[in-house]
């Protein structure tokens, strides 16, 4: 009862009311598709995926829509629930690796690090959210100038970049350590840039 004689969308929750209203206005005759948020019961939201197609009605003064719709809420929170799973897991295998590893957002925001790269540059969980050139300073070995940036490099280019040889890494709390290492590129599954994963080790050993 409370559906005959409703607008359609008033059921439409929130921020997707105005976009399922350009989408009924655009000149389209065939059917298209729109993921949406709709109200629920007792001020619930139900995720659904809705296929709209136009028909033809004898006498109808406004187009008229046939809506088939699909709650695919339950879907959506099992594949959130995986990510999630996903995400712990490969942060576990970042944390065990016994490398130093440091990884980076597209905009070069410290996103991770780990607990040999924390030992490593001096830095603690405040370097996340920092950027990585604050967090990680290199300069050459024998002329002091600068070491070369390997993200700047994976960032601009999207191909691996090893360090240079001579590279000196200048920790947080003055400590000065030769390192190794390389910069890679994080891709999603399009092949877009998410960010850029750092290798490197303490090579005074050597």
């Amino acid at each position: 009862e409370r559906v005959v004689g409703a607008s359609l969308a008033s059921f439409v929750h929130g921020a997707d009311r105005s976009r399922f209203l350009e989408l009924l206005q655009q000149e389209h005759d065939g059917p298209r598709r729109a993921d949406l948020a709709l109200g629920g019961p007792n001020d619930t939201v139900v995720l659904c995926v809705r296929s709209m197609s136009p028909i033809t009605i004898d006498n109808a003064q406004s187009k008229t829509w046939a809506v088939v719709v699909t709650d695919v809420t339950q879907e959506v929170r099992r594949a959130e629930g995986d990510l999630a799973e996903q995400k712990d897991w490969f942060r576990g295998a970042l944390a065990s690796i016994a490398d130093a590893v440091i990884a980076t957002d597209a905009a070069g925001l410290v996103t991770f690090m780990n607990q040999e790269a924390a030992a490593t540059t001096a830095w603690g969980t405040e370097s996340l959210g920092r950027s990585i050139h604050e967090v990680f300073r290199v300069v050459d070995g024998e002329t002091r100038a600068p070491g070369q940036d390997p993200l700047v490099t994976v960032l601009q280019t999207g191909v691996v970049s090893r360090l240079a040889t001579h590279t000196v890494l200048l920790a947080r709390d003055d400590t000065e350590r030769p390192i190794d290492g390389s910069a890679a590129p994080i891709r999603d599954s399009r092949g877009d840039l998410l960010g850029v994963i750092l290798v490197f080790r303490d090579i005074t050993e050597r």
